[in-house]
């Protein structure tokens, strides 16, 4: 009887999920997949969105190899092809501008595919978790807007997560000591490293994400899974730094976007601060002015550099964006403090609005952008009610799990929500504090549990492994 109660209540989960979201996939596509009134601008593919919907129109003609310079990381301009082969939609009209085929079925695709991840997830951990755990996890993981807003989007953060949750739906296999030969074992962490090297190509983020895991690996004392680990990864290491050799003629591993991270994002604002200056006044003098200088050219020639350059130009210019980002860094200790705590404290504040905003608004680059102080309007009042919530829970969740979790299987969680809080966050954009926002529900669900449906929660069979 009680295992017919928790199946009923797995489906209606789903299917609750289901509904709710597709029917937002349907107001979203609706209200927004069109221009805006000055017909400037779409209102979805825009911004980011734009480069990565550029590149899979660029993938008509170059289906596997890498475009744009390898800019952004490559995966998903290749699903978005893939999609609009499975699909049939176009991503311009006859005119160049921005097709207005219907979005919904994008949506929907990367909505099942998350599904898929988190049904997967909770298939895997039902005989280590309590199923009322597990239930409370599921309805926040499949009906939470802080999350749900990203299939909606046309980046890659619903991509990304959901191959998160898959590698986390599979991590038990790392704490399992290979006492013998086990081929089938050997073979899965093999798979896990591929899986690592998708996120890579999903999200340049995750990048060093490995070395978190060999590091957890290590303090368990399961070196030999590390060898395994890394042989899946290298696969798709070599893929992408082969076809970058072919197609830019330098073997590179690394989207070249995070070659100017830190210089547009963290110096630029520690210059603006120590100047007294605006965002886009030093936005200019950092990527105009400077970069001018640097390669010796005029505007005119600067315009012909961007539109021409090849990777090689790139990397040498990121070199030297990299250096005059770490001579204004060390120059200013004490500013770079304060930056540093202001993006990471920003990253922190939970933005369940931000696919909307994105989408209310007419798009306004970094270098446009005029607004530093962080206002109370009525959202972010809303924000910060729902960010201190959640934290407490987490926390409360965190201690809990102390007792109840396996350590080692703790020692990972704990890693990776550092990891992925720690790398992005210094560009102060909670969008990129969802890996490890999704990762702390395992233990707001937890601590919601135990404190309002007030089970106790037997201890974890993950003691057994």
């Amino acid at each position: 009887m009680k295992s017919l109660k928790n199946k009923n209540i797995f489906f209606i989960i789903i299917f609750l999920s289901v509904i709710f979201n597709f029917f937002n996939f349907y107001k979203i596509d609706y209200k927004y997949n069109k221009y805006s009134s000055l017909e400037v601008e779409h209102r979805i593919i825009k911004g980011e969105i734009l480069k990565y919907w550029t590149s899979a129109k660029k993938s008509e003609n170059y289906k596997i190899h890498v475009v744009d310079n390898y800019r952004n990381a490559y995966l998903y301009p290749k699903l978005l092809f893939v999609y609009s082969k499975i699909l049939n939609f176009d991503f311009f009209d006859k005119n160049k501008n921005i097709s207005l085929d219907t979005k919904f079925f994008i949506f929907c695709l990367q909505y099942i595919f998350y599904l898929l991840a988190v049904i997967t997830f909770y298939k895997k951990f039902e005989k280590y978790f309590d199923k009322g755990h597990l239930n409370i996890l599921l309805f926040i993981l499949l009906l939470d807007p802080n999350i749900n807003q990203h299939h909606y989007a046309l980046f890659s953060e619903s991509t990304f997560i959901s191959l998160l949750i898959l590698f986390l739906a599979f991590s038990n296999i790392l704490i399992i000591k290979r006492t013998q030969n086990n081929p089938l074992l050997i073979f899965q962490i093999f798979l896990l490293g591929i899986l690592l090297g998708l996120m890579f190509l999903t999200r340049s983020v995750s990048i060093y994400y490995i070395v978190v895991i060999f590091v957890f690996l290590i303090v368990i004392k399961n070196y030999s899974n590390i060898i395994f680990l890394s042989l899946g990864y290298s696969i798709v290491i070599l893929f992408i730094g082969t076809n970058n050799l072919i197609v830019n003629e330098k073997f590179k591993i690394a989207p070249t976007q995070g070659g100017d991270a830190i210089y547009g994002y963290l110096a630029a604002d520690v210059y603006a601060y120590e100047n007294n200056l605006s965002i886009p006044e030093v936005r200019k003098l950092f990527f105009r002015d400077n970069v001018k200088n640097f390669l010796n050219i005029n505007e005119e020639q600067l315009e012909d550099y961007r539109n021409n350059s090849k990777m090689v130009d790139i990397i040498k210019l990121n070199k030297y964006k990299s250096e005059e980002s770490l001579k204004i860094l060390t120059e200013n200790p004490l500013t770079t403090i304060k930056i540093l705590i202001f993006h990471y404290s920003k990253t922190l504040l939970i933005h369940p609005f931000w696919v909307n905003n994105f989408y209310q608004k007419n798009y306004i680059g970094r270098s446009d952008y005029k607004e530093t102080n962080v206002n109370l309007s009525l959202q972010n009042k809303i924000r910060i009610i729902y960010s201190i919530i959640f934290y407490l829970l987490f926390l409360y969740g965190f201690y809990l799990s102390l007792k109840q979790f396996n350590w080692k299987i703790n020692f990972l969680l704990f890693l990776s929500i550092l990891y992925f809080y720690i790398l992005p966050g210094f560009i102060g954009n909670p969008r990129y504090f969802l890996p490890s926002y999704t990762i702390m529900t395992i233990f707001v669900s937890l601590s919601i549990h135990y404190l309002f449906l007030k089970i106790k929660i037997p201890k974890n069979n993950f003691n057994k492994l």
